[in-house]
């Protein structure tokens, strides 16, 4: 029974992990997200004043 819990806990841990987005500008992470990631650029907001 121990096998079918570690089995569980490993499904569901890397099922939670998520993809870090960062900045398309400074490189800095913005947001975490569950896979699939956005195929989206992301601009941080500090970035996002100085660009006009």
């Amino acid at each position: 029974m121990s096998a079918l819990v570690e089995s569980f806990v490993r499904a569901f841990t890397e099922a939670a992990e998520k993809i870090p987005l960062a900045c398309s500008v400074c490189g800095k992470v913005v947001a975490h997200v569950h896979p699939p990631a956005p195929s989206v650029a992301l601009t941080c907001s500090q970035c996002r004043e100085v660009t006009p």
